[in-house]
């Protein structure tokens, strides 16, 4: 039950946290995946740990995994909303 939770906080994480920096390409979407997937699979790799053994530094690795995780989806946050803002007006334009 804990690792669905965690999971499903990923899974939110993803969903409603992915910003761009001026100094990423969010268009490059393989360059995304070799950057959000590793931390992904550490933080699914911490869940299982701490969930074999619930100890102080499980826990603390997986805190650690989590906010990896979530820190790498912030920075697409932003290009992820202007690229739906555009695809919106795209769509507009072409009704």
């Amino acid at each position: 039950m804990k690792k669905l939770q965690i999971l499903l906080l990923l899974f939110f994480g993803l969903t409603f946290m992915t910003s761009c920096g001026d100094d990423v390409d969010c268009t490059d979407e393989t360059a995304i995946e070799a950057e959000v997937n590793p931390l992904f699979d550490a933080a699914d790799a911490a869940v299982d740990a701490y969930n074999a053994d619930s100890s102080e530094d499980n826990c603390k690795a997986l805190k650690d995994a989590i906010k990896d995780y979530i820190d790498v989806l912030e920075k697409y946050e932003e290009s992820m909303k202007n690229a739906f803002q555009q695809k919106k007006e795209l769509i507009m334009m072409t009704s």
